[in-house]
């Protein structure tokens, strides 16, 4: 018999219970921590940081499967220049509503996912229901070579 039991080891039994329950915590805490380990090891490989040797410039030569980052012309991130840019704004209607969301701080983004209907936008007389929403600090983008504190997208 076991040292660790007294009596003959079954799932009512409240020590084999107890060891199964803990158990299974620390596989799950073990999965949890290696998992945020990765999704923070690429986060971390590259930033958006002037002059850093991971800013946006240089992604393209961070990873092998990056390099088309540096070839692309139409990826973020964009720069708009107001110079440039002419705005031809479509038929937009905002009709957003109060709906449970949950809240997840990831590195470069604060994350919300709605639990439910948030409501949406309709442009033009299509409707697209709103996702998600999250923030990127700093921005993900530039104004006329301006990075902002924070920049907000509203997934549909």
């Amino acid at each position: 018999m076991n040292p660790l039991f007294k009596s003959k080891p079954t799932m009512t039994n409240p020590n084999l219970l107890s060891l199964a329950v803990l158990s299974l915590f620390s596989f799950i805490s073990i999965c949890s921590v290696n998992a945020s380990r990765r999704l923070a090891d690429v986060d971390k490989q590259f930033g958006y940081a002037a002059g850093a040797p991971n800013e946006p410039a240089k992604w393209g030569s961070l990873r092998a499967d990056w390099k088309t980052c540096e070839i692309g012309k139409l990826q973020s991130p964009l720069n708009i220049d107001t110079k440039q840019a002419q705005m031809q704004p479509p038929d937009l209607k905002m009709a957003y509503k109060d709906a449970p969301a949950k809240l997840v701080n990831i590195d470069f983004f604060l994350n919300i996912e709605w639990q439910g209907d948030a409501g949406g936008i309709s442009i033009n007389g299509v409707n697209y229901n709103l996702v998600h929403s999250h923030w990127h600090f700093p921005s993900e983008h530039t104004i006329d070579g301006k990075r902002f504190d924070a920049e907000l997208h509203l997934r549909i």
